[in-house]
């Protein structure tokens, strides 16, 4: 798979997309706010022959087309960043790389914030009637337990609170973990940390989004969708489970990618902060494979230097994830509201899964992944002009 990033060739395209039918018309639909001359050139191009973009030549002839709008002075090459900014072609090929369907990125944002709140409502259920929840963390003295030692624990709440082993959800034979791909429901007892808890989130999001295509008899929509997660999840593990190659495999489905610092100012700011912006600034990639389409900046800097509206932004946003610190920390999102796992807790312990604020975050940068379409922005012209070099730091 290629990046969406700094460059992609022909031959990486054409192999992406030769397999995977994108709706011409759907497709000149979502460009017209972005690019209309792009999407009347793609419109053109579905006219020829049929609606469905397909096989190796019309994946190529595809190309052709987002490359007529490219200025690297190339041909059979298309740059989609340079130095920090997005370029025209770059527009392009996001929305092109992102057309599941027009509704994609809702159908994704509503799925996910839906599969945290039922897990969070069963965590709740569980904790009020036995103490207990539903994840451990990885470190934790309950994960060294055998697995019939955890039953027998859980076995025992039950007891004393006079409840019937039913009453747990337990993990059935038929549940499938973070990979697989039926759609999880909440059960345990499992063990997390909080890439862990941004997968099972992340995945349930594009699995129940695949269902509701199948349901609508979108087939071969939903298989595509179904089978991306599954070679996203793929990719991740083969990177050791670090968050930020699940960013990037995000960004190649048009998620976008929100640089975030809490504080840039001297004195009071992270001096990590600033170094990381500044290389997000020159177009450098965030930690090697993360291109920053956006920043959000100095939310939490003093006196004037406060700028409050790159969280307004993210208040819009039902569901979301994210990494901080070089993804030493890998989050989700619902709103302004980071929603996160760690790798420590006891099965006792509410805090398993936490809600907080940027406020009370320990953490100084690093990047928000949206979903396709789900960044407000005022106007077509704000997304044409947008740059991160729009953002300085005072």
């Amino acid at each position: 798979m290629t990046s969406v990033s700094s460059v992609q060739t022909r031959e990486a395209f054409v192999a992406r997309h030769r397999d995977r039918p994108i709706s011409a018309s759907g497709l000149k639909d979502a460009l017209t706010t972005v690019d209309p001359e792009a999407a009347e050139a793609v419109g053109e191009l579905g006219a020829r022959k049929s609606d469905a973009i397909e096989g190796e030549r019309a994946a190529g002839a595809l190309f052709d087309v987002i490359d007529r709008f490219d200025t690297d002075g190339r041909r059979n090459t298309i740059t989609s960043n340079t130095l920090g900014r997005t370029t025209r072609s770059g527009r392009i090929l996001r929305v092109t790389e992102s057309q599941y369907g027009k509704d994609f990125g809702a159908r994704l944002m509503e799925a996910g914030r839906d599969s945290i709140h039922r897990f969070e409502a069963e965590q709740d259920r569980c904790m009020n009637a036995l103490g207990i929840g539903l994840l451990y963390g990885d470190t934790s003295a309950f994960g060294r337990r055998t697995e019939r030692q955890k039953r027998a624990y859980i076995e025992e709440r039950l007891r004393d609170a006079g409840l019937p082993n039913a009453f747990y959800p337990w993990r059935q034979t038929d549940d499938q973990n973070i990979s697989g791909p039926a759609i999880t429901r909440p059960y345990g007892p499992d063990n997390t940390a909080c890439i862990d808890w941004v997968l099972r989130h992340v995945g349930n999001a594009y699995k129940m989004v695949a269902a509701e295509y199948r349901a609508e008899g979108q087939v071969e929509r939903a298989d595509a969708i179904l089978g991306r997660w599954m070679e996203i999840f793929s990719i991740v593990k083969r990177h050791n489970v670090q968050g930020e190659y699940l960013c990037a495999e995000l960004q190649k489905d048009g998620w976008e990618a929100i640089f975030w610092a809490d504080d840039l100012t001297e004195g009071s700011g992270s001096e990590r902060a600033r170094s990381t912006y500044a290389m997000a600034k020159a177009g450098r990639a965030y930690e090697g494979v993360i291109y920053p389409d956006d920043v959000i900046v100095n939310f939490r800097a003093p006196g004037a230097a406060h700028d409050p509206s790159g969280l307004e932004k993210l208040a819009q946003v039902p569901f979301w994830m994210g990494i901080a610190h070089g993804a030493y920390h890998v989050f989700c999102g619902l709103g302004a509201t980071i929603n996160e796992s760690h790798q420590s807790p006891e099965i006792h312990e509410r805090r398993a899964v936490e809600n907080r604020t940027f406020d009370n975050f320990n953490y100084h940068e690093g990047v928000i992944m949206i979903p396709p379409g789900a960044w407000p922005r005022v106007t077509a012209q704000a997304e044409t002009d947008r740059s991160i070099r729009a953002s300085e730091p005072a």
